[in-house]
């Protein structure tokens, strides 16, 4: 089987990941187990239009890297510098320097996570190992040679080298895992959207599309978002599964009339998402991704449409989790945050995700969640923001279509937002002065039983805290 002898263009011009993938080759054991013997330093070989002494320096440490590991099964680490020295001593001053440069560059490199470079690696072996296959069975079989019995074989070594690159299982050292430096996670939108897969969640008719929508134009026209900056912009995919393209346009004149929405691009209608549909939308965001332009975000409305129904039979958690996970990996994948719309039953529950529609498999894979709570007796909701890496928000948003920024605007946050009227009202003072339930009771003009009572049950809930024996304070966050 042939090994990974020439350069996906793709993946190889990416200066970036190239220094990444040689700090991983140069300093890290686990990868190199994984990966050592699955790359050679051709490689690296610098293509004809970039003979920069930096791409040949990469050349150079890859060699020593790769040579280094296949000879003793560990990492060169402080020896490269050593090494790339002896090498250059015969090649020239300028070349010498420059490589040495490089070797100091990759020493004071922050490593980012080895699964984001594995993940990579290992979708570009995959191919071309595919690729040598192909080409053995199509040249036996020009001459003639190729039998059952031989491709069996040919496909029991291919499928066994694959196995071998697939294989993620390594063991790690708690040590080292507790002391390593981790970059910080990607935001969407910071503090609200980490990168990934997120759900957001409503009962029917509560405003999850026009949200979601404004989301989308947020991202392609580099909006703000509920009062938060858009961390990252470009390209947005909408598959709007429920709306018609009179409902949709009409929603565009009114979040976004007279503005080029050149970024934003709207299906109406894909192969469910549980079969064809997934592959389709795997190649989409590869073409995306190998031209340069990537999605940024991807959005589904809404996930119950874009699924295939399921035989009785099916193991339904098992098959949701699987639907899930496999939307988490494409996010992944391609460094994207994918935001699936879904429903709330209409019975109430302490958490948001105990009420969404379908098994625990359908909330269990997810990175974060979204959840629109309506509010008895009023026109707003209850924005509640929540994951992985998420610290929980709650805000009061109501639906202005009237203002100059029409859409959900944000009318309250926090404590505020977790409030109910009366709670508001004391929050209201509060934010003034400390008071004591008396006073507030006065000002209110309301029963000083029933204000101690809603300040018993908003201290319980750290809505507001009590100092000074009988003072009342508005929290401190």
């Amino acid at each position: 089987m042939t090994y990974l002898a020439s350069k996906p263009k793709t993946l190889w011009q990416d200066e970036a990941f190239l220094d990444q993938l040689l700090w991983h080759l140069v300093y890290d054991r686990d990868f190199l187990r994984r990966f050592g013997s699955h790359l050679t330093d051709g490689a690296f070989r610098p293509a004809h239009h970039d003979r920069s002494e930096e791409a040949n320096a990469r050349w150079v440490v890859a060699e020593f890297a790769l040579r280094f590991f296949s000879q003793s099964g560990k990492p060169i680490r402080k020896l490269l510098l050593a090494e790339v020295r002896e090498y250059a001593e015969s090649i020239g001053e300028r070349k010498r320097a420059a490589w040495e440069a490089y070797c100091r560059k990759l020493a004071k490199l922050k490593p980012v996570d080895s699964e984001w470079v594995a993940s990579k690696v290992r979708r570009f072996v995959m191919e071309r190992y595919t690729t040598a296959f192909i080409e053995e069975c199509s040249e036996a079989h020009s001459t003639g040679v190729l039998d059952l019995s031989l491709l069996r074989e040919k496909f029991e070594r291919h499928m066994q080298v694959c196995s071998a690159v697939i294989e993620t299982g390594v063991v790690l050292n708690a040590t080292k895992l507790r002391d390593r430096e981790f970059s910080d996670p990607a935001f969407l939108i910071n503090p609200l959207a980490p990168r990934g897969l997120g759900l957001l969640l409503g009962r029917p008719k509560v405003g999850k599309s026009f949200l979601a929508l404004q989301l989308g134009l947020a991202v392609a026209l580099r909006r703000p978002f509920l009062g938060r900056k858009v961390r990252e912009t470009g390209r947005v995919l909408l598959l709007a599964l429920e709306d018609t393209e009179r409902r949709l346009a009409e929603r565009l004149g009114k979040l976004a009339p007279q503005v080029p929405l050149d970024n934003l691009e709207i299906l109406t209608a894909v192969p469910p998402l549980n079969g064809v549909g997934l592959h389709q939308l795997e190649a989409r965001l590869r073409r995306a991704s190998d031209s340069e332009e990537p999605y940024c975000l991807v959005v589904i409305d809404c996930l119950m449409t874009a699924m295939a129904e399921r035989r009785r039979t099916q193991d339904l958690v098992r098959n949701d989790y699987a639907e899930l996970a496999a939307l988490r990996k494409l996010a992944a994948q391609f460094e994207t945050t994918i935001v699936a719309v879904h429903h709330l039953r209409k019975a109430s529950a302490a958490d948001a995700l105990e009420a969404a529609i379908g098994t625990t498999g359908v909330t269990a894979p997810i990175d974060w969640s979204w959840a629109m709570l309506p509010e008895t007796g009023t026109r707003a909701i209850r924005f509640v923001a929540k994951g992985r890496d998420l610290a929980e928000r709650t805000m009061r948003l109501r639906l202005d279509l009237t203002s100059d920024k029409p859409g959900w605007q944000v009318v309250a946050e926090g404590a505020e937002a977790k409030s109910g009227p009366v709670q508001s009202k004391i929050l209201a003072l509060l934010k003034r002065k400390p008071m004591t339930a008396t006073t507030m009771a006065r000002k209110l003009h309301i029963d000083f039983n029933n204000v101690r009572q809603v300040l018993f049950r908003m201290r319980k809930r750290g809505l507001v805290a009590k100092e000074d024996g009988s003072q009342y304070v508005y929290p401190h966050d």
